[in-house]
């Protein structure tokens, strides 16, 4: 499936579906996507209540502004199987599934459901095979980098800039565009350092990521402004359009802008990301 270039993913909030408050709050957010949560949030025994309240938000048809998603238990789960069930009824417009190593959990779990598919990569396995994954079906859409449970299963702690992991961000990010997919960065752990949130934000941009994992909804604001456009970037873009234009009307293939030779592809960003910021404005 090609990627949307209108869809947008800066910011993908989880919300626990096991907590009554959180999930009250719904038509508040104004996340791009949020994630109703059944997998970690929610305790074994709070599951059930946890897939009730999923069902009410689609059955009621609140007025939520976000993309909704669902996050089932994984494959190998006890759990899984009441999840496809749920997904039966409801039928979410995305379905993210966590833990995912292979190809082959892919297609069996697209197999028994429809939507959207997110793939998880958490581990160093699902890293290896993140190209693969990313392929294993055309509803794939998006990866999303888990690099809290990457951590665990290599033994390590995250560094604060997360530079021992950041060929790894960079790996699951190209085997993600690789296959036309979009990626989205794992969560910030802190919701109050709004100074650390946005360098990982912006770490992650700069490696190609569409977006970023979120814990709170105190840090969607910063998540959209990381993730969009600068007001140097867009005086850039826009400096850019105008002088390849100029130049084309001069019949020239190649404009000049300062030392910088502009081309074609290059006013096609420019207006892509001018483009970006005029949706964002509105």
């Amino acid at each position: 499936m090609p990627q949307n270039s209108i869809t947008r993913y800066r910011s993908v909030l989880y919300v626990p579906a096991a907590n009554e408050r959180a999930m009250s709050k719904l038509g508040q957010l104004q996340a791009d996507v949020i994630v109703l949560d059944l997998e970690d949030s929610a305790l074994p025994e709070a599951k059930a209540e946890a897939r009730n309240r999923i069902r009410s938000v689609f059955v009621a048809d609140r007025p939520v502004k976000a993309r909704l998603a669902v996050r089932v238990n994984a494959t190998d789960t006890v759990f899984h199987a009441a999840d496809l069930a749920l997904l039966e009824q409801i039928r979410p417009e995305i379905l993210v599934l966590p833990k995912v190593e292979s190809a082959e959990q892919v297609r069996g779990f697209a197999a028994s459901t429809a939507g959207e598919i997110w793939p998880m990569i958490e581990s160093p396995l699902g890293v290896l095979n993140a190209a693969e994954i990313a392929n294993a079906n055309h509803r794939v859409t998006a990866l999303l980098l888990g690099l809290e449970d990457y951590a665990k299963e290599l033994g390590v702690r995250l560094a604060a800039d997360r530079s021992n992991v950041a060929f790894v961000m960079q790996q699951v990010a190209v085997a993600a565009k690789a296959m036309g997919r979009r990626v989205i960065d794992g969560v910030h752990a802190n919701v109050k350092d709004d100074d650390g949130f946005t360098a990982a934000a912006l770490q992650a941009k700069s490696f190609g990521y569409d977006g970023k994992s979120l814990i709170h909804p105190a840090t969607i604001e910063v998540c959209h402004r990381a993730f969009g456009p600068s007001a140097a970037e867009i005086e850039e873009a826009q400096a850019m359009v105008e002088a390849f234009a100029q130049a084309k009307a001069e019949g020239k293939s190649i404009a000049r802008l300062g030392g910088q030779m502009i081309e074609a592809l290059h006013a096609a960003q420019a207006q892509a990301l001018l483009d970006q910021a005029e949706r964002d404005a509105a």
